[in-house]
Parts: structure tokens; C-alpha cells; sequence
């Protein structure tokens, strides 16, 4: 509330102590470090404090709670990415093995022809291409979770053999 004040009136108006609370005459909220003037105005008196001031500015063993907190939560937000990583990983290898029998059940319904082998040739492409596609997706959340968990040993202290 000092704050608003402040922005509002400038700093020598809450250094006085008093802000007024006027209405227009449609009702909406004035502020003024002036009484209310006018038949409309309902006046309403603000004592602005300054805060109290105790002992120094820099607490060291505020700073390191502080430091300690962010740490907590630094490590919080990388094991919450690991599992997710590690999610995404198992779903990545489910969806490829989805795709891949999809392809393979479709192998079954080509003609012992020129025409069959053609087909055989382009659902053997579009498999290798699948494969291709979710290796490029593993190994990235792969190395988010080797990027992760090194930060995570950084933070923990302790580094994981691996």
C-alpha cells in the first residue's frame, strides 16, 4: 500500500502522513494528499509509517537460506525433468513399435509380384526412416537426462559413477 502511494503522490506525501480518499462524482476512488473538497467527496484518512529499521541491511544468514532454497528447487525441477525425460523415452519406444508393426501388418497384404516387391521396397524405406526418426528423439532426451543428472550431481555433490 506505502508503495502505491508512493508512485502515486511522490515521496513527500507519505512522508507527511496523511492521503485522502476522495470520490468523484461517479463514485470512483480519488487519492490525494489534499482533503476532499466538494459535496461529493468522502474524505478518509491514511497514516502512512515509515517501516522499522532493525540491525544491518545484509543478513548473511538470509542470503544463505535464500541460496539454499533456489538449490532445493534447482534440484526439484531437474528430477521432475529426469522422470519426464525418462517418460518420454518409454513413449518415444512404444510409439515407434506402433508404427513399425502397422507397417509390418501391411507387408502381409503385398503380391508376389513386380509390383508387391515395389511396395515391399517402400514400407522397408518408411520403416528404416521411423527408426531413424525416434533414435533422433531418444538420443536427445538422452542427453537431456545426461545434461540433467550432471547438473544434479553439480548441485547434490555427490558425482554418479557412470
Amino acid at each position: 500500500m506505502r508503495l502505491l502511494f508512493i508512485l502515486l503522490f511522490g515521496f513527500s506525501a507519505v512522508e507527511a502522513g496523511t492521503i485522502y480518499k476522495c470520490s468523484d462524482k461517479w463514485g470512483k476512488p480519488i487519492f490525494s494528499d489534499k482533503p476532499c473538497i466538494g459535496e461529493k467527496g468522502v474524505e478518509a484518512k491514511f497514516e502512512a509509517k515509515q517501516p522499522q529499521r532493525t540491525g544491518a541491511a545484509y543478513n548473511p544468514e538470509d542470503t544463505k537460506r535464500f541460496t539454499e532454497i533456489r538449490r532445493k528447487r534447482r534440484v526439484d525441477k531437474l528430477k521432475s525433468n529426469i522422470k519426464q525425460y525418462e517418460r518420454d523415452i518409454r513413449n518415444y519406444h512404444r510409439s515407434m513399435d506402433s508404427e513399425i508393426a502397422r507397417l509390418k501388418r501391411e507387408q502381409r497384404y503385398a503380391n508376389n509380384n513386380l509390383a508387391g516387391a515395389q511396395y515391399l521396397t517402400s514400407l522397408a524405406n518408411e520403416m528404416q526412416a521411423i527408426s531413424k526418426k525416434y533414435d533422433a528423439l531418444i538420443t536427445a532426451r538422452s542427453s537431456n537426462i545426461d545434461r540433467s543428472q550432471k547438473e544434479l550431481d553439480r548441485l547434490s555433490g555427490t558425482p554418479k559413477d557412470g
